[in-house]
């Protein structure tokens, strides 16, 4: 399978549309509105990347639900690694959806 990664990305406009799932893997595009969240997350069975390909966003991370171990910012072109067993947020704080892909082992 051949994907245009980056331009099946920019073009999604589902909040969360699952690209494709295998045995080990999948990947999920997202785009979240402007002022909006991905909601508190943890994944207790598998690792996560995040990249982001277009818009800004803070990013909270941390082994307690308070998320407090990393508080950044992130914009286009940069990736986010979350360990399992991990509590995260994403939170656009751009003026434009963002648009990113979630790449999840299982």
């Amino acid at each position: 399978m051949l994907l245009n990664i980056k331009e099946l990305t920019k073009t999604n406009k589902s909040f969360s549309n699952e690209l494709w799932q295998g045995e080990k893997m999948k990947i999920v595009l997202v785009s979240i509105s402007p002022r909006q969240d991905v909601g508190l997350k943890i994944n207790h069975y598998c690792e996560q990347l995040i990249k982001i390909e277009n818009g800004k966003c803070a990013i909270y991370i941390g082994q307690t639900e308070d998320c407090s171990d990393l508080r950044e910012r992130a914009e286009s072109g940069q990736m986010l690694i979350i360990p399992k067993s991990t509590y995260y947020n994403i939170i656009n704080t751009g003026s434009t959806p963002l648009k990113a892909y979630i790449i999840s082992s299982l």
